[in-house]
């Protein structure tokens, strides 16, 4: 027993030291190799400024031949150490060369990639991504701004004050090219909304109008004329505006005017706020959207408006006569297209509008048929009533 556990134990020795020996010379090696590599670079380098053309243009394709960004560190140092101008700039080429196929690589590794944990040393990603969604129409929106703003792709925002400081930064960047009449990129405005996004309840109420202002003017429709980008921009703006709180009009007329289903959640909130009290001309709004936008369920929400007789809308023919649409008026209309029902003997002079659904002129009645009003109001509701009996 004893001589074959002497036996098992020089077997492992053997093959304890036959491992170390196998290692030590792989790592001398790689040692050997780097040093090889860094000797080589320094030669290549220093033909850099030779006398003879010839030389230096061979040795400058050898440089980006042999070299990837494994030596760039190497590369960035000796470039610092360089006089000779036509050296410098020839090195800077390559060093630019060899940095723009790793971002590209980077790209195409990041955006191909079904993990979404995975940034491939785009940061940026794990806090945009929150906001626009994890698929790939949100990552290449996200590298949009790349160019413009890199730090804002290479570094996650850490906190919702770094947002709401970055945003104002950003707004003030917007203000400053408004001032001296020059307009925003497209970048601008991306880079604001994401970090509005991201600066959720410590949003500042003082940028809603430059915010307003910009997603007006700023050039988004080339995005959401492409399937690719329209998704997840909608998002991010549909994020934006239910924070928004004094400019609710313009957002919605923003959301109708890009033809944004989400109008539709933006309407309804309006509807359940005071604002639609307040205010008609948000309230006609709202109702647009929902003409254009709203579905069959949004039906109690829009009928709760059949009693008001609030004026929203008025105008005067050329004898003086006065024409209005009250709120019950259009809630009417709406709950007509909600239901899929035909209003052409209740609104008989009904026209469509591109942007708005109808047109407001179209529904203008004189200001004393009241008792016309409340028939077509009281023949809705009967219908109505007996459909939900036959359901039941």
């Amino acid at each position: 027993m004893s001589t074959a556990i002497a036996i098992f134990a020089r077997f492992f020795l053997v093959a304890g030291v036959a491992c170390l020996v196998e290692l030590l010379p792989h790592s001398s090696a790689q040692e050997t190799d780097s040093s090889k590599q860094t000797e080589l670079l320094e030669t290549l380098v220093a033909k850099l400024s030779s006398d003879k053309f010839s030389v230096r243009e061979d040795a400058t394709e050898q440089l980006a031949l042999r070299f990837d960004d494994s030596m760039l560190p190497q590369m960035d140092a000796i470039a610092k150490t360089l006089t000779d101008l036509e050296a410098r700039v020839r090195l800077a080429g390559i060093i630019s060369k060899i940095r723009y196929e790793r971002l590209q690589n980077q790209i195409r590794s990041f955006v191909r990639s079904r993990d979404p944990n995975e940034t491939f040393g785009f940061e940026g990603w794990k806090s945009f991504s929150h906001y626009s969604g994890e698929n790939r129409s949100s990552k290449m929106l996200f590298l949009k701004l790349l160019d413009r703003y890199p730090e804002l792709v290479e570094k996650a925002l850490e906190s919702k004050q770094a947002a709401v400081d970055r945003t104002k930064l950003i707004a003030a960047r917007l203000g400053e090219n408004r001032s001296q009449l020059r307009y925003s990129e497209i970048e601008d405005g991306l880079a604001l909304l994401y970090c509005i996004n991201a600066s959720e309840d410590l949003y500042d109420l003082r940028l809603e109008r430059i915010s307003l202002s910009t997603f007006m003017v700023a050039p988004f429709g080339p995005f959401l004329s492409e399937p690719q980008f329209r998704t997840p921009l909608e998002r991010l703006l549909f994020n934006w505006a239910v924070k928004v709180t004094e400019e609710k009009q313009g957002c919605l007329a923003l959301f109708m005017e890009k033809n944004m289903s989400h109008a539709r959640e933006l309407a309804l909130g309006i509807l359940e706020s005071t604002t639609a009290d307040e205010d008609p001309e948000t309230y006609l709004l709202a109702m647009h959207a929902l003409y254009r936008f709203g579905q069959r369920e949004d039906l109690p929400k829009v009928e709760k408006w059949l009693d008001n007789k609030v004026v929203c809308f008025e105008r005067e023919n050329v004898a003086r006569e006065r024409y209005t649409i009250e709120y019950r008026d259009v809630a009417l209309l709406i709950a007509f297209r909600l239901a899929g029902e035909d209003a052409s003997d209740d609104f008989r002079q009904l026209r469509l509008h591109e942007n708005q659904g109808f047109q407001n002129e179209s529904i203008l009645i004189p200001a004393i048929e009241t008792q016309f009003r409340t028939d077509r109001i009281e023949k809705w509701r009967s219908k109505r009533k007996n459909e939900k009996q036959t359901d039941a």
